[in-house]
């Protein structure tokens, strides 16, 4: 399933760019915030938080998606397999929680 990443990134990116990019503008990030990106896929959007100096994590229930988004994050970045109706964080743990691309996969 490897391959289901790599399509994500070169197919569907550049479609949601702009999407993406709104998304910053409306949730601007601050350096030293905490963000979780619940679907975080491949970790493209966690990515425009940590180039601003956010500490970010992010959940996936995709194992291939997450390797993916260790490459692109590094090791600073916090990211599990996990499902988003068992957040293994604390309360008030984010300053912002996102989900940008999420609602197509909850049924």
């Amino acid at each position: 399933m490897a391959l289901v990443p790599r399509a994500y990134d070169t197919f569907l990116e550049p479609l949601v760019r702009s999407f993406r990019r709104a998304g910053i503008e409306l949730a601007g990030p601050r350096p030293g915030w905490r963000v979780l990106d619940v679907g975080c896929g491949t970790g493209t959007h966690l990515a425009m938080y940590s180039e601003a100096g956010c500490e970010v994590a992010g959940i996936d229930l995709n194992p291939d998606m997450l390797v993916r988004a260790r490459r692109r994050l590094g090791p600073a970045a916090d990211l599990r397999e996990v499902d988003a109706l068992d957040l293994p964080f604390p309360d008030d743990a984010f300053d912002l929680a996102i989900g940008m691309l999420i609602l197509h996969e909850m049924a």
